[in-house]
């Protein structure tokens, strides 16, 4: 492909099926190369975002689903008993002892947060 054949993306007013304006304000249409493209934003830890996304892929039957991850979130989901592994000498060692404490601290939270709200984190 030429460079003179990028147009960038565009916003389009609704989507195959016509529903993206009836969603939330977190759902975008774009049209790339002439393909629609739609962006769910969601959170971490929410019911609404869970659902929210099952709704428009059910709705609108997408060709592909793509999900954005960072690499400690991905890490996270992909190796859930990763702790069991640490070595707390090598972690002191290299002075990352209060890094691990935050992260516990958070995914602790998070976890919390998720066993109330019934939605597993970063689902």
């Amino acid at each position: 492909m030429k460079n003179s054949d990028y147009t960038p993306p565009a916003m389009v007013s609704e989507s195959p099926t016509g529903l993206v304006g009836q969603y939330e304000a977190d759902v975008l249409c774009l049209s790339v190369y002439g393909k629609t493209v739609i962006l769910i934003g969601t959170a971490h830890v929410s019911q609404e975002s869970v659902d929210l996304v099952k709704l428009v892929i059910e709705q609108e039957h997408p060709d592909r689903v793509c999900v954005e991850l960072d690499a400690k979130r991905f890490e996270a989901i992909s190796h859930p008993n990763r702790w069991e592994s640490l070595d707390l000498k090598e972690i002191i060692r290299k002075q990352q002892l209060s890094t691990l404490m935050v992260n516990l601290i958070l995914s602790s939270f998070q976890k919390r947060l998720g066993d109330k709200l019934g939605v597993i984190p970063g689902t």
